[in-house]
This record gives C-alpha cells, structure tokens and sequence, in this order.
C-alpha cells in the first residue's frame, strides 16, 4: 500500500467525496454529469494509489467510456478501499436499519416453512431420517432465535437466511412426486378476494427471500424492486376498491397484482400458477 503523504490525504478526502457526487447517495444526475464526475474520481483515484493497479484502473476507465457508470463506480470504491480509504455509503443508523430488514423478511420466511413442516409432519407422519432432520431444524432455530432475542444483527440474519434454505429443502424433498388437487368454492367476490389477498402474501414473501440472495446484482435487485413496486400498488388499489364497497374490482385488481408477482417467480426459476 502507498504511503499517504498531505497531499495523498487531501486527495484521499476529495476522492471519498466523490462517493455522493457520484450518485450513490440520492443525487439524480444525468448519465454525462456521472460520467464526468467519475472521470475526476479515476483521475483522483489514479494518483492516490501511486501507479498501482493499473489492470483495474484501466477498466473502471473502460466502463465509463462504455457508460457502465454503476459497474465503474464499484470498481473505484473497491480501488479507494484497497488503498486504505474506507469508502462509507449508509450510515450506522442505515446499515443497522437495513440489516434489521433483512432479518425480518428472512426470519418471517423460517417461521412460515416451520409452520408448513409441522403442519405436513402432523398430517402424514415423517420417516425417521426426516423426524431427525426435523429435530437438527429445530435445534438450530431455537439458536437463532435467540440470537435475535439478543439483538444479534451481525449473525443473525445470515443463519436466519441458511436455516430458511434448509428448511425449504427439507419440504422439498418430502413433497417430491406429491400431487395435491384442490377443489375452491367461494361464497361471493369478497369471499374470492380474501383468498387471491392470502396468496398475494405467499407470492410476496417468496419474492423477497428471493431478494436478499440477489442484492449483490445490482439489475437483478432493480428488475425485482420494479415488480414488487408494480404488485404494491395493484394491491393497494384492490383493498381501495374493496373498502369502497366495490369487492368485483377488489378481485380483479387482486389477479392482476398477483400474476405481476407470478411473472417475478418465474423469472427467479420458481413456477407458480398465476
């Protein structure tokens, strides 16, 4: 790592000043004014990191000509970083809220595929291998519960998401080759509503454990953010309708937001019934 001399620190505080000026922080841009302002930030980020890592400097250059814009924005925090300028895009109060986020939506999935394990254990009984898996389950999530319990939101979240995942390949495997028929009758628009409203809310947590894996993609991450943000306001719209007294647009304003998030399912290799 270069020795950071004034100069070098002067140019360290203008180049992580550049973090936001870049549009990383809420400012709307146009795509040349990014472009412009990141060519200042590889100028900056060139002469602090004294000649080295030029393979990547060259790159992030690459990538602004090619306006990648996002893609070379990365490539130079992660240049600043390794030259010893820790980049800070949230704050502790972000980070913490969004770490808390994160826990929420995956510890609300381990709790709905508990409920559907025991619920399939009681119905049909489990082998003995699958009733020790279950117990293996079981165990592991009185520990992380407790972590939560604790206020852990450095491990928690990451074993909540594992146990998520073990979880959801246990009932898998068990209902492997099952066929299940279902015959629904429904006493009116509203009675039909409540049910497409409790199957929007299956879809919706499918898709959001599904998220916190992509985050790191940032296009993945913006294609789904489009199509929970579409799902969302066909939804509202529907409870609008609903609690207007108008249950037959209720209904199929509910359809519609529901295959919105079927179509998002699919996408992510999940097939659902729209």
């Amino acid at each position: 790592m270069p020795v950071v001399s004034h100069t070098m620190f002067a140019l360290v505080l203008i180049a992580t000043a550049l973090v936001s000026e870049s549009g990383l922080c809420g400012t709307v841009n146009t795509g040349e004014e990014q472009a412009e302002k990141l060519e200042r930030k590889l100028r900056l980020t060139a002469s602090l990191l004294g000649g080295e890592h030029t393979t990547e400097l060259e790159a992030a250059r690459q990538a602004i000509l090619e306006g990648r814009l996002a893609e070379a924005d990365r490539l130079l925090n992660t240049l600043l970083t390794e030259g010893g300028v820790v980049v800070e895009t949230e704050s502790q109060d972000q980070r913490l809220a969004r770490k808390k986020a994160e826990l929420d939506q995956s510890w609300t999935a381990v709790q709905s595929l508990r409920a559907s394990l025991n619920e399939l254990a009681e119905e049909r009984g489990l082998s003995e291998r699958a009733m020790l898996e279950q117990a293996k389950l079981e165990m592991r999530y009185r520990q992380v519960q407790q972590r939560i319990e604790a206020g852990d939101l450095v491990d928690a979240p990451a074993r909540a998401v594992e146990l998520a995942d073990e979880y959801g390949r246990l009932l898998s495997s068990l209902r492997a080759n099952e066929t299940i028929v279902y015959e629904l009758h429904f006493d009116g628009p509203k009675d039909e509503y409540l049910y497409e409203k409790r199957r929007y809310q299956g879809y919706l947590l499918l898709l959001q454990s599904y998220q916190l894996e992509v985050t790191a993609d940032h296009e993945t991450d913006g294609k789904l953010r489009d199509v929970l943000e579409n799902a969302a306001a066909l939804d509202a719209a529907a409870e609008t309708a609903l609690l207007e007294d108008r249950p037959e647009e209720a209904l199929q304003r509910q359809e519609q937001a529901n295959r919105v998030l079927a179509r998002g399912l699919r996408a992510a290799g999940v097939f659902v019934m729209e």
